[in-house]
């Protein structure tokens, strides 16, 4: 889930340039290359993936914490997370002038939110804070949480739109407008490890998140088609993303386990190099749209996708490269 997840984001990164993603480095010097149809892939993209891949990577937390305790643990993490954040740091000062993090922003919040975490796992410990409870999600459970999540942030957006970007507390760069989604979703992988919830998701629980998802995500892309549809969607997108977010993230998690619980060679090794592709993709991604920048394709969706797979592969490939050399395995 992790490598599609990662596949899915470059491929957003490389449509940002075609269509209206939000501010790029690289604008197409072909004017007819614009793709519309991509308004619809990137608001159903950011209403779930970043939230997924906080759920998912807090998921793997809890057990980690546990087996290395809390020194390893955190020395681990500075690792990983932390000596990728320098370097995009070190670059981005050396090319622009400006100590920007770039899209290495979900690292800085991970680092962030498992170093909060740990704080609260040693003050709490004595408590048995955090021990497994007979607390499996259901429905209503899911409602709520959507309910609550749409309510934050709609308060929350009333000041600070969608792509609006500040620093908070003058080192952590943020969206605030998806900032609640990716606290709840990390707090919710915590949860869902000690009360196993990945693994007794229910499949009528799973089956009804799943279609309640597809049907959402249906909805959004005929927004053309049927402008009053679409209004009302986008007028309402505070709490028809918060739902879309759950009802997709846990739906994907229960389609997973049934279906494509199994691994092979190639897909551990894929997996091996998805965290890398994170890292890499954006500089792959601009190199290759400013080399066939008017190469004219026929369309923009043809070049987006064609930017999209060769980023991918090419991504892929890089990092397998420099995971050979010795040591970096330890951070990528």
């Amino acid at each position: 889930m992790k490598v599609l997840l990662t596949v899915l984001v470059v491929f957003h990164h490389a449509g940002q340039a075609y269509g209206d993603g939000g501010a790029w480095p690289y604008s197409p010097s072909l004017s007819h290359e614009y793709v519309g149809w991509l308004g619809n892939f990137f608001p159903v993209n950011a209403a779930f993936f970043m939230g997924l891949f906080f759920l998912i990577s807090a998921y793997f937390i809890p057990g980690s914490l546990d087996r290395s305790g809390t020194k390893q643990f955190v020395r681990k993490r500075a690792i990983r997370l932390g000596v990728p954040m320098l370097v995009v740091l070190i670059l981005s000062l050396s090319v622009t002038g400006k100590a920007e993090f770039a899209h290495t922003w979900f690292l800085e919040h991970l680092l962030f939110y498992s170093l909060a975490y740990v704080c609260i796992y040693e003050a709490c410990r004595k408590y048995e804070w955090g021990l497994k409870r007979d607390r499996r999600l259901n429905l209503l459970r899911v409602l709520l949480l959507a309910a609550g999540l749409s309510a934050v942030t709609y308060y929350v957006r009333l000041e600070n739109p969608i792509d609006h970007w500040k620093m908070l507390g003058g080192f952590l760069s943020s969206e605030p407008a998806h900032l609640p989604q990716y606290v709840l979703m990390f707090a919710l992988g915590i949860v869902a490890y000690r009360n196993d919830w990945f693994g007794s998701l229910s499949p009528s629980v799973g089956k009804v998140l799943l279609a309640v998802a597809g049907l959402m995500v249906l909805l959004v892309y005929l927004r053309p088609v049927y402008p009053f549809l679409g209004n009302n969607i986008w007028k309402n997108w505070w709490w028809y993303e918060a739902l879309l977010c759950l009802s997709l993230s846990f739906g994907l998690i229960y389609l997973y386990r049934v279906r494509f619980n199994r691994t092979s060679p190639f897909r551990r090794w894929l997996a091996d190099q998805a965290y890398g592709v994170y890292f890499f993709h954006l500089f792959v991604i601009i190199g290759l749209q400013y080399a066939f920048d008017g190469f004219d394709m026929g369309s923009g969706t043809v070049k987006f996708l064609f930017i999209g797979i060769c980023a991918t592969v090419v991504s892929f490939a890089l990092v397998y490269l420099v995971r050979s050399i010795p040591g970096m395995k330890r951070v990528l």
